[in-house]
């Protein structure tokens, strides 16, 4: 949240604008070539290939394992996934079946949890929840290796997005101080003149 603070806090600020940062908070690095700094500009560029390339493969991984998770949950245990979460898709994957999932929910207490023996949600009968992966607990849980793969990439790309932010906010803040450097620079070098 702080990240998000900061990023917005630059984005509508005027000295943004009157300067090259706003080329940073487009493009990382571009502010920097632009002030003649290539090779800091040239870091940053890479910081952001890497960081979308990453978000890219990524993506690609989290939506792979989860169609295959899903796929394979239909084949094997008669998965219906209309309407269903990723809270569903974890229950599938703890459990061997509806019915010990249900005997757990009721040896807890949880009866909020409880769903009909068929799978029928009371208050959406559209949307079954039955699933069984009979005696086999490998196929199950080869189910639940794909689906926590599946999560794990999901999380990187939070991750990785949070990192293309902050390459933005510290390639603005960069421009910010080297134009201030050079503005100091100018400065001296126009008193050191000026007297001579």
């Amino acid at each position: 949240k702080l990240f998000f603070i900061i990023f917005f806090t630059l984005l509508f600020s005027s000295q943004i604008y009157a300067s090259q940062a706003w080329k940073s908070m487009i493009l990382p690095g571009w502010g920097e070539n632009s002030l003649g700094y290539k090779d800091k500009g040239r870091l940053f560029l890479l910081s952001e290939y890497v960081m979308w390339s990453s978000f890219i493969f990524a993506d690609g991984q989290y939506n792979s394992y989860r169609s295959d998770y899903r796929g394979y949950g239909t084949e094997y245990a008669n998965v219906n996934w209309n309407g269903k979460n990723d809270l569903f898709a974890a229950r599938v994957g703890n459990y061997q079946s509806l019915y010990l999932y249900n005997l757990h929910t009721l040896q807890d207490h949880i009866l909020a949890d409880y769903k009909d023996q068929n799978g029928v949600d009371d208050r959406d009968p559209s949307h079954e929840y039955y699933w069984d992966w009979g005696d086999h607990r490998e196929k199950r849980l080869k189910y639940d290796g794909w689906r926590n793969k599946s999560k794990n990439y999901d999380k990187t790309k939070g991750f990785i997005i949070a990192g293309i932010i902050i390459n933005r906010i510290i390639s603005i803040v960069d421009v910010l101080i080297l134009e201030r450097k050079n503005i100091l620079t100018s400065e001296v070098t126009y008193d050191y003149d000026h007297t001579a």
